[in-house]
Order: C-alpha cells, then sequence, then structure tokens
C-alpha cells in the first residue's frame, strides 16, 4: 500500500508541475527560438472550428513533462530512493493532466468558447482529474487496481478532487499577478 501512496503523490506532483510549466510552453519556445507546434497542427473540426486551439502545444506537453522529471531528479537523492521506480507515476501523472485539459479544449471548441475563454469549475480540474488518470492507469500497469479501493488511497483522491480547484484558482491567481499567465481566473 506504501507503494500505492507514494505513486499517488508522485502522480499529484507530476501533473501540478506539468500543469504549470504547459502554460509556459509558447514562452519558451519564443525565447529559445523553436518551432511552435500545434498539437491539433491548426487543422479544424468538421464544424469548423479548431480542433483544440492555438494555444494548445506539444512545446507545453514537452516542457510539462519535463520539468516533473526534472523536479522527480531532484528530489530522488533528498528522498532516498535508490531506484527509478518513481518516473512511471510522475510521467503518468505529467501526461495525466495535459490529457484533462486536451479533453477540456476539445469540449470547449466543440462548444463555441474561445481558447482561453473561462469554463468555471471545468478549468479547475486539470490536475486533480489528470492525478486520478494517472494513479488508475499506473495502478493497472503495476497490477494494484485493488488498491484504488483502500480508504487511505479514497480519502486522498477525495482530498486532491476537493482542495484541487481553490488549488488551482490560487496558483493562476498568483502566476497572473507574476506575469506568467494572461488570465487570472
Amino acid at each position: 500500500m506504501r507503494e500505492t501512496t507514494t505513486a499517488f503523490l508522485l502522480c499529484f506532483g507530476g501533473a501540478l508541475i506539468a500543469n504549470m510549466a504547459a502554460s509556459q510552453g509558447g514562452s519558451v519556445t519564443k525565447a529559445l527560438h523553436l518551432p511552435y507546434m500545434r498539437i491539433d497542427g491548426g487543422k479544424t473540426w468538421y464544424d469548423g472550428r479548431p480542433v483544440l486551439g492555438e494555444t494548445k502545444s506539444w512545446n507545453g506537453v514537452i516542457l510539462g513533462l519535463l520539468a516533473a522529471l526534472l523536479l522527480g531528479a531532484m528530489i530522488m537523492p533528498v528522498a532516498g530512493w535508490t531506484s527509478f521506480s518513481w518516473v512511471l507515476p510522475i510521467t503518468l501523472g505529467a501526461l495525466g493532466a495535459p490529457l484533462v485539459d486536451l479533453t477540456k479544449s476539445f469540449w470547449k471548441r466543440r462548444n463555441g468558447a474561445a481558447s482561453g475563454a473561462k469554463a468555471g469549475l471545468m478549468d479547475r480540474l486539470d490536475v486533480p482529474l489528470g492525478t486520478v488518470v494517472a494513479l488508475f492507469s499506473w495502478c493497472c500497469i503495476q497490477m494494484r487496481v485493488h488498491h484504488l479501493g483502500d480508504p487511505g488511497i479514497l480519502a486522498l483522491l477525495a482530498l486532491v478532487l476537493l482542495l484541487g480547484p481553490p488549488g488551482h484558482h490560487l496558483v493562476c491567481t498568483l502566476s497572473h499577478r507574476a506575469n506568467m499567465k494572461k488570465n487570472a481566473f
């Protein structure tokens, strides 16, 4: 059970760091003179609207993943980890949050919302739901799905789902005040 709790924390950390770093993908891309690679390739859906929008890029996803892995590599010696078992959960977390964000963006485009338009509570669920998706994936890969029913794990999942939205609001507000984000939600 201890491994599952550690995996949860790593999934959460990966999702959180990747979500924050991904928002800087465009700025980093511009500063390093790298090509900007939209995930949807600039294509439109059959309804004539963009598939995802101009701010969803591979640059952000890759930057988020690299930032999460860097965090894991920095924490590894401090935490006393001797193996690379942290790589899978942190990677799943770093990919879980963007997956939820891309799903939300697709839904927003289908409903006529512009890129960057507010979507209420949906805008605050990337990290919490990304963590849940990542932990579920980790448990499936590690053959530990039965751990998801453990009261301690359920409490952690409930905690991240309850505290995630206000935490996201706080991070967005601070990022906006630090001129790292255009909109404060």
